[in-house]
């Protein structure tokens, strides 16, 4: 008898909840907003918020399409326009500290949005594009970040990346032109990645884009970096302890339109895989002596 009860319960409980989903999925949709809702598991494949400025003649839309805390883990997102403009051009689609763990973002465009310490955690955006939007210490904690691009139409409209976790994030063939001053890339797969962070103010960095973040056991195989262009001392202070950089190319500024090759002497190495493939330890004992001091 109690076995019935329970499963009678179960059985009204989920009928409850997908009644609930439902009618904020339909908020979400005809209001554009949806504060703190619960989303998970929700089926918005194709979902379009917002409006493109080059589609749509720089219409205003809505002052606002408001996500934030909103809990979409485990959507179903894919193919979905996440798309913020105005004639004054603000960012007005907030996905704030939303939860989007283990969602499905597969060519989704973001462009002019807010998702700062917004969690895409297990997340696949395989193909999105992430367009001049924020996503200032936003998680991409172990998510599939393949062939992501922050460029838009090979103009430089890049995202702010600062103090993002892409630690165990898979960034394969990724271009990333955004802001990543504090960014952690412990352990991240960047093969054949592009990366060419923008003009940051980190004091005693020498405007290096790549100043002392973390790259520690990446794998950056065949990967591209780019220094910001004029930096007193490239790579200041990067840390490659134990990061993989056979085959990979670094530049710092252009001559006659052709990137500038530059050295990587600044940062960090210590079991570091270098270019040539040589094992680069030399600073191995400094790293020794200052965990005992």
């Amino acid at each position: 008898m109690k076995k019935i009860f329970y499963c009678v319960l179960l059985f009204i409980s989920g009928i409850s909840l997908a009644a609930n989903l439902q009618q904020n999925v339909q908020k979400l949709v005809t209001t554009c907003s949806c504060e703190r809702c619960d989303l998970t598991h929700a089926k918005l494949s194709g979902l379009s918020l917002g409006q493109h400025p080059a589609e749509h003649g720089q219409r205003d839309y809505l002052n606002e399409c408001n996500l934030n805390q909103a809990n979409l883990s485990h959507a179903n997102l894919d193919y979905a326009k996440l798309i913020g403009a105005g004639r004054s051009y603000a960012l007005n689609i907030n996905l704030n500290q939303a939860k989007l763990m283990g969602a499905r973002l597969k060519n989704t465009e973001f462009y002019r949005i807010d998702c700062n310490e917004t969690n895409f955690s297990r997340a696949n955006l395989t193909g999105s594009s992430l367009k001049n939007s924020n996503f200032i210490k936003a998680n991409f904690n172990r998510a599939n970040l393949r062939y992501v691009t922050t460029l838009y139409k090979r103009i430089n409209l890049g995202s702010q990346m600062s103090q993002a976790n892409f630690s165990y994030a898979n960034l394969l063939h990724a271009q990333l032109d955004a802001t990543l001053d504090g960014a952690n890339f412990n352990h991240a797969n960047l093969h054949n990645a592009i990366l060419d962070p923008a003009i940051i103010d980190v004091q005693g960095s020498n405007n290096s884009g790549f100043a002392e973040l973390n790259f520690s056991y990446a794998n950056l195989t065949d990967a591209e970096l780019y220094e910001t262009q004029g930096a007193a001392i490239p790579f200041y202070k990067t840390n490659f302890t134990g990061a993989d950089l056979k085959g990979a190319r670094f530049f710092t500024g252009y001559r006659l339109g052709q990137p500038q090759s530059t050295d990587i002497n600044a940062a960090i190495f210590c079991h570091t895989t270098m270019p040539d493939g040589k094992i680069n330890n030399r600073d191995c004992l400094k790293k020794s002596n200052e965990k005992t001091n």
